[in-house]
């Protein structure tokens, strides 16, 4: 390392040298003997030589500039990524504001459907026994015609879940068939909107089909409420969420599933409400 630091050292000082006895060579030649065959060789030989004297000599200078170039350049580009990334972490920020906004919206879309039709009162009642047996979901409640329930009445869960349709009525008790039982059809809508369809019983879990909308897909999620079609049932009472989808058609997950069913309120609404 040191033999060639003195090298570069040597080199530099015979540079030096040169350069500085080319000027009185030159003043020579072109004032006291003005050869010009020895003029256009000169130059041949000076401009070369004044080139490598010139790079020995400002190399250091080069490469500092160099250095103070990369090193600007370096800057500039750490400032680009500070803004780049407050430019991504501000439209994260915007991202999940938008996210928090739409299931806000969700949920008072929901609650929107929910407050469409209010009933009259409610029958508190219990289940005193049930059928889930070969495809069939039904059960008995304590309540019958001499509480006000009635053929038709829509039953729901203790936490506002559309478990199933009255379909006997006794003085002391009544029959409610489940939304899961084989021969349940009931007319539903996607919640916040203006799909409409049905959903029917298949024994073990229901499925949401027949769209109002052909080109409607549906997408795990996605809330079902009661559409109160032709007044057969109030409008805008939940009963679950999608939970896998075919090809058109959805399969649903109760919010009243039926082994979870105990207490239960019968929907009295009065005649102008449009249900029967």
């Amino acid at each position: 390392m040191i033999s060639k630091v003195g090298t570069r050292a040597a080199e530099l000082v015979r540079s030096g040298i040169i350069a500085a006895l080319l000027p009185v060579f030159l003043l020579y030649v072109f004032l006291d003997k003005p050869d010009y065959k020895i003029a256009n060789a000169t130059v041949g030989v000076v401009v070369p030589v004044a080139k490598v004297v010139g790079d020995g000599l400002t190399w250091p200078f080069r490469a500092i500039g160099s250095v103070a170039r990369g090193i600007r350049e370096l800057a500039a580009a750490q400032k680009e990524n500070e803004e780049l990334r407050a430019r991504l972490y501000r439209a994260l920020q915007r991202q999940n504001e938008c996210d928090i906004l739409a299931a806000e919206i969700q949920r008072l879309e929901g609650q929107i459907d929910l407050a469409r039709e209010i009933p009259q009162k409610t029958i508190m009642a219990r289940v005193i026994y049930d059928n889930t047996a070969f495809s069939r979901n039904t059960f008995m409640i304590s309540k019958g015609t001499d509480a006000g329930v009635r053929t038709g009445m829509a039953v729901v869960s203790a936490d506002g879940f559309l478990a199933g349709i009255v379909t006997d009525a006794h003085p002391d008790f009544a029959k409610v068939r489940g939304l899961s039982d084989a021969k349940s059809s009931i007319p539903v809508r996607v919640a916040g909107s203006g799909v409409y369809g049905f959903l029917t019983g298949g024994g073990t879990s229901p499925v949401f089909e027949f769209f109002s909308d052909q080109e409607f897909s549906p997408s795990r999620g996605i809330k079902l409420v009661s559409s109160g079609i032709k007044g057969n049932l109030p409008n805008g009472v939940p009963i679950g969420t999608v939970r896998r989808v075919g090809k058109k058609f959805a399969y649903v997950k109760l919010g009243a599933p039926p082994s979870k069913i105990h207490d239960v309120m019968v929907l009295v609404f009065d005649g102008n409400d449009g249900y029967k």
